[in-house]
């Protein structure tokens, strides 16, 4: 049994690279706070579980209100911010309410006060999990572009529980997408526009045949 507890961060470093490439900071935003928060959280009992300080805006900064923004998945996915503190609390929901860890009360009362989700047992009534499952099926379902691992399938319809939300963070923070690839655009390499391109490539060399001929001739 573990007492969990929140910590308040203004900006979380995003300093990771592909290669030696930076990675958009943006992107790793969203990568982190879909991905990878529910298996960072409960591999780390001991830290305070990190919400960012202007996450959970619902279009006014100065009235914050996560229990508007994680039960409407519009507003939850509007911005990596309101995700990430979704993440964060439905995590600690799981981990408090169904589950056997305990909250530091002092901790959760101010966290309430700033962000309005009541507590970690009645914000875990949200299903905000249900909307990422719903989310990561989506993501991955279209054959066009490869299936959902097996790993995924247990949780196409089976609900996140205290008994798999570790399995669960597991398979979000590996890629779920199993034989996928970027696919043929037909309206970027489609026969119509092949065939315009060989079109203007002939134009253009016989314009410019004519007017080798043309120049020749003065």
């Amino acid at each position: 049994m573990v007492e969990r507890k929140f910590q308040v961060i203004d900006k979380y470093d995003f300093n990771r690279t592909y290669h030696g490439i930076a990675i958009s900071e943006q992107w790793q935003a969203w990568e982190t706070a879909h991905f990878f928060r529910v298996r960072s959280i409960i591999e780390n009992p001991t830290v305070g579980a990190r919400l960012i300080s202007y996450g959970c805006n619902n279009g006014d900064g100065s009235s914050l209100n996560c229990t508007k923004t994680c039960s409407n998945a519009t507003l939850m996915y509007s911005s990596p911010q309101n995700l990430w503190n979704c993440m964060t609390l439905a995590t600690l929901g799981m981990l408090v309410g169904p589950g056997n860890d305990t909250i530091d009360r002092e901790s959760e009362k101010k966290m309430d006060e700033k962000f309005h989700f009541g507590t970690v047992e009645k914000f875990n009534s949200l299903n905000v999990f249900r909307k990422v499952r719903d989310c990561a099926w989506a993501s991955c379902s279209d054959s066009t572009y490869g299936n959902c691992t097996s790993s995924l399938q247990g949780f196409k319809c089976g609900p996140v529980s205290p008994n798999n939300i570790a399995k669960f963070g597991r398979v979000m923070a590996k890629p779920y997408c199993q034989a996928a690839s970027a696919g043929i655009d037909l309206d970027i390499a489609g026969q119509g526009i092949v065939t315009a391109y060989i079109i203007q490539l002939v134009l253009v060399l016989f314009l410019g045949l004519c007017f080798k001929l043309t120049t020749s001739w003065i």
